[in-house]
């Protein structure tokens, strides 16, 4: 698929994951990679990868709402939030894709030992949804950033709870100055997750 070029190789993208079990869709936020025109998933153990082990097609969705993503993190997505069956609002465009290869692998780093398993698939197909231009935004960045702290948070110790918490608090000010209400509700979601007043 020629439009895969349009992805830089070996740089981690957000993106939207939504896979499918039994006609249910399940959608979370993870890095993806672009290396030699396939699509590099990194995995732990989680429904993504259960429903990938069933059904290899997934979709890629390329969002630019950072409240989308907290609320797909936080089990908190709603049927509005989807404007076509399995799309989300504000999505721009969708990479359709199949499971080639998966691989796992034991690993062992600060949270203690876990299986990892990589994912290696094909894109079959981007469509363009929205005419949107991609732009850069500070409190999306941030936000982004709390994301994937606060996806390690339950494996976390207490004093790395805590400096998580002291990260959220300090990254207030510039979300309240730089973002928009979606961000101000996605700070508030995930104050509200990890029970931060």
């Amino acid at each position: 698929m020629d439009d895969i070029n349009l992805f830089s190789e070996n740089v981690i993208y957000e993106v939207l994951i939504t896979t499918f079990e039994c006609g249910i869709f399940h959608t979370k936020p993870f890095g993806m990679k672009i290396n030699d025109n396939k699509i590099i998933l990194n995995l732990f153990p989680n429904k993504t990868l259960y429903n990938l082990k069933q059904n290899p097609n997934f979709i890629i969705q390329i969002n630019q709402n950072p409240l989308i993503y907290v609320k797909s993190a936080t089990n908190q997505l709603h049927y509005e939030d989807y404007v076509n069956n399995n799309i989300l609002k504000d999505t721009s465009h969708v990479l359709i894709a199949r499971v080639l290869f998966m691989d796992e692998i034991e690993i062992k780093d600060s949270y203690g030992k876990n299986v990892l398993t990589e994912i290696i698939a094909e894109p079959l197909e981007l469509k363009k949804l929205k005419n949107t231009i991609p732009l850069i935004n500070r409190a999306t960045n941030i936000i982004i950033d709390l994301l994937v702290d606060y996806s390690r948070f339950y494996y976390m110790t207490s004093s790395e709870k805590e400096k998580f918490c002291e990260k959220l608090v300090d990254c207030e000010r510039i979300i309240k100055k730089t973002g928009t209400e979606n961000h101000l509700e996605s700070l508030m979601i995930l104050k509200n997750e990890i029970k931060l007043e």
